[in-house]
């Protein structure tokens, strides 16, 4: 072992507890620090120069575009793709039997994409919903959440399968699964690293908070961390492949801090979203909120492809399937959003 490879080990034994290390995790975390990126430059897409939209999460389904809404009673907008100005059809906040109050799409490859349906849910109506956009026909359906589904965020949704991060400040877990069929819990997966510093345990829910992208097609499971600069691969069984660190070390929040949620600590990865063939990572690194993004990008085969410098703040990201171009929401100095579009490829 040579002596930079002495010291990296040291350094990461030094940051983690001995009981970090995973008999599936045989060469600890792989270090990711690319001093050369990929620059975009972003152009408009949707503006709210016309109307004030406060969009919270994208989707995009064969020829449309989907927004959730905060501040418009059409909680979901359905956009032309090829004509983003023009909305297709809105479902509106409280309207009929199918009446939805804060709805998140899934987040699965592929069927947000390789179907004519977009599910999401809604924890505030403890609804699972569905938009079917075929033709002329747009059909809503929605059904109730078992009793026993946890609060979430990050629907994961498959076939059979449910995966999300549960939002309980009890939980003890980073993410879990769901049955879809017996409608109950497999299991919860552990936090993981275990950490020196010792945090209060009403803070672990935050402090292994993050973003959730799971492709049933390469049993692949990718979860980014919001406070811990670290992306984590695992099988569908919830068993962990590999870990990667950003940058040149482990950085956790400060253990002092008054607050359960570490509001003034540095933000590392803010989204995620995956296409056949990559996710992509959003990442922030700093505790500011109008500084330019950062795209990690990695393929489902568990390794780093490349990082993407854009020149925009973003909250959500979508890509299409084709990974031609991205779509990123934008707040705006108004505090409205705008949406903005990034080519990947010439």
């Amino acid at each position: 072992m040579n002596f930079i490879k002495v010291l990296w080990v040291a350094n990461v034994l030094f940051i983690l507890g001995t009981s970090s290390c995973s008999p599936s995790l045989k060469n600890g975390f792989e270090l990711i620090d690319p001093q050369e990126a990929l620059t975009l430059r972003s152009e408009m897409f949707l503006s709210d120069e016309k109307v004030t939209n406060v969009f919270y999460d994208i989707a995009i389904m064969d020829t449309f575009v989907i927004f959730a809404d905060y501040f418009s009673d059409s909680i979901i907008q359905i956009h032309s793709l090829n004509t983003p100005g023009r909305i297709i059809k809105s479902l509106y906040r409280g309207n009929g039997p199918n009446e939805f109050i804060s709805p998140y799409f899934n987040k699965s490859v592929p069927p947000h994409y390789q179907t004519e349906e977009l599910g999401f849910i809604d924890l505030n109506a403890r609804k699972l919903g569905s938009v079917r956009l075929k033709e002329n026909r747009r059909n809503i359906h929605s059904e109730n959440l078992p009793a026993a589904f946890p609060f979430c965020t990050d629907l994961n949704r498959t076939e059979d399968y449910s995966y999300g991060i549960d939002t309980d400040i009890n939980s003890k877990s980073m993410f879990f699964i769901w049955d879809n069929k017996k409608e109950q819990l497999i299991k919860g997966i552990p936090f993981y690293p275990t950490l020196k510093k010792d945090y209060p345990e009403e803070a672990h829910s935050f402090l292994y908070s993050g973003h959730l992208c799971v492709n049933e097609k390469t049993e692949s499971i990718v979860m980014v961390m919001l406070n811990l600069n670290m992306v984590h691969f695992y099988s569908l069984k919830g068993e962990i492949n590999k870990s990667y660190v950003i940058g040149k070390q482990l950085n956790s929040p400060d253990v002092a801090s008054k607050f359960l949620d570490f509001p003034k600590d540095n933000k590392y990865f803010t989204d995620i979203c995956g296409t056949d063939k990559f996710v992509y990572c959003l990442y922030n690194g700093t505790n500011k909120h109008d500084g330019s993004s950062e795209i990690f990008v990695f393929n489902w085969n568990n390794t780093f492809v490349k990082k993407l410098q854009l020149n925009n703040p973003l909250q959500k990201i979508i890509v299409d399937k084709s990974d031609k171009y991205l779509l990123g929401i934008n707040i705006n100095t108004e505090g409205g959003t705008e949406v903005v579009r990034f080519l990947l490829k010439d």
